[in-house]
């Protein structure tokens, strides 16, 4: 789970790719769900080589994932431009596996239960001590 409270910076990207190159070889060829947490405020404007970063990142660990989910807070014009943004670019990102975008931590932690060998409830539980971990 990766949460975004500051803007989006190469060196961040590239602790996320760290990170999921430790997990990768713990699976035993299972596949993981990933879900990234948006906060208010995080820029959507990523400098071209944290966006060229996280592109790489996406294409070599995507088929690895079972799914991604992202958690974008919010409300108001701002955070709903947001997800419609994270969402058109989940559309042509061709992913090899679903890729969905929420506003709701329920809603988001049912849909990637389904994919994951642990219930909604826990997804969400997860999911809000993730973000409280991060403040």
């Amino acid at each position: 789970m990766t949460v975004w409270r500051m803007d989006v910076t190469l060196a961040r990207v590239q602790l996320v790719d760290r990170t999921i190159a430790k997990l990768v070889p713990t699976l035993g060829g299972a596949k993981y769900c990933s879900i990234t947490l948006l906060e208010p405020g995080v820029s959507m404007g990523l400098p071209d080589d944290a966006r060229a970063a996280s592109t790489a990142l996406q294409k070599r660990w995507g088929p690895h994932a079972a799914c991604s989910a992202y958690l974008v807070f919010g409300e108001g014009f701002l955070a709903a431009s947001v997800r419609t943004l994270t969402a058109g670019m989940a559309l042509v990102t061709r992913s090899p596996h679903p890729i969905k975008v929420f506003s709701d931590a329920q809603v988001c932690g049912a849909w990637v239960a389904t994919f994951a060998d642990c219930s909604k409830s826990e997804v969400a539980l997860a999911l809000n001590q993730a973000r409280g971990a991060a403040r």
